[in-house]
């Protein structure tokens, strides 16, 4: 006779087991048809030559699935013991969206291969474009999940991961500079590597909101200490994710000390604003089909009606540089001697190394001449995944 608690945990393994099958449709059976990339934006009209080019480029990337399974079993387990009430579901909520994540490789062409012993599994990828240039993988699948999870996914698997640093803060302070507007202050935190780690140092407050703040004073976040602006919502989120409990009081106090020390920047924000209102509005306009219209770096185009505040333009210009560097990254793989697996936006994940001089001609080719692409790693706690 089979106790309740093995009859329990059996249950729970056929359930694990249901991750390593094919996922099939439900009228007959057949396994699902790989999804291929779209060559359009959200709005159903034809992306940039050099998206084109540069997705085709996009074929499979190479997975650690088994590490991914665990991290999922691990907070789910995590749930179980989790009293807190609140925090339990997020540990729930964060497990579902990254099993949602994991569907989609599931249902795309894929096969286990085996590297120096360890298990992987190697899956067409397939993205879409977007309006801006940016590329997305369908349903999030590897791009989008946490940092830590990310890890787990290229755990024992041979590639490289590179972003650009600071980059949208080094689009910004190049186009200023290219205008005659310089900001010491934006430039000289692009050159120093390890600006974010000692302003937030300063600052007191962890690094991750520190990096979101700034970005986002950079994009016209309206400051205030109250729960409809940006700066504070950017805090309200970390602290529901890292901390066990919290209060507005703690809020209030990490929302005082970023804009004590970010004031040079946010002097230099209102420096940019007033560029873009009177210098790259019209530098990036363009006619197309009679209609006056906005094209960014990587070659996108949207009607100048679409948007609806300096904000969104800002953002158009510095995502359509940022795709456009990446971009002639992946074009220049084959020449290079590295293959591009998977995009991180900023960032690029490749098998081999990139040459410097692969790096130089893509900021010839792209026009984002300051650009800084660096090594970086994922990183993951093995014990700790709440």
């Amino acid at each position: 006779m089979r106790s309740p608690c093995f009859l329990a945990d059996l249950q729970q393994e056929d359930g694990r087991n249901l991750m390593r099958e094919k996922i099939v449709r439900a009228a007959d059976g057949k396994i699902a048809c790989s999804l291929k990339h779209r060559y359009t934006d959200d709005n159903g009209k034809r992306i940039s030559p050099l998206n084109c080019a540069a997705m085709a480029t996009l074929k499979t990337n190479v997975i650690n699935l088994w590490r991914l399974e665990q991290g999922i079993w691990d907070l789910d387990d995590a749930a179980k013991r989790e009293k807190n009430y609140r925090k339990r579901k997020r540990l729930e909520l964060k497990s579902w969206k990254i099993w949602n994540n994991l569907k989609y490789v599931k249902r795309q062409w894929n096969m286990p291969v085996y590297i120096l012993g360890s298990e992987l599994l190697t899956y067409q990828v397939a993205y879409k474009g977007s309006t801006t240039g940016r590329m997305y993988e369908y349903d999030g699948a590897i791009q989008t999940l946490p940092k830590a999870f990310k890890a787990r996914a290229y755990d024992d698997v041979f590639v490289t991961n590179y972003d650009v640093r600071s980059c949208h803060i080094a689009i910004i302070g190049q186009l200023c500079r290219e205008e005659g507007v310089i900001l010491p202050w934006t430039e000289e935190y692009v050159h120093d590597k390890s600006a974010k780690h000692e302003h937030a140092k300063c600052a007191q407050i962890p690094v991750d909101i520190w990096k979101a703040c700034l970005i986002g004073l950079y994009y016209g976040a309206v400051l205030g200490n109250n729960k409809m602006t940006r700066i504070h919502q950017t805090i309200w989120e970390y602290l529901e994710e890292h901390e066990e409990g919290y209060n507005p009081d703690m809020i209030a106090h990490y929302y005082e000390r970023f804009v004590q020390y970010a004031t040079p920047y946010l002097l230099e924000r209102e420096q940019w604003f007033r560029l873009i209102e009177t210098t790259l509005k019209k530098k990036y306009t363009v006619w197309s089909n009679g209609e006056k219209c906005l094209k960014n770096a990587c070659g996108a185009i949207q009607p100048f009606d679409s948007f609806t505040n300096n904000r969104e333009i800002a953002m158009f210009i510095c995502q359509g540089m940022e795709a456009a560097f990446i971009n002639h990254l992946m074009i220049l793989g084959k020449d290079y001697g590295y293959t591009p697996r998977a995009i991180e936006h900023d960032g690029l994940i490749v098998d081999n190394a990139i040459p410097e001089t692969a790096v130089a001609k893509a900021r010839e080719l792209s026009g984002f001449h300051v650009a800084q692409l660096q090594e970086s790693t994922f990183f993951y706690d093995r014990e700790v995944f709440s």
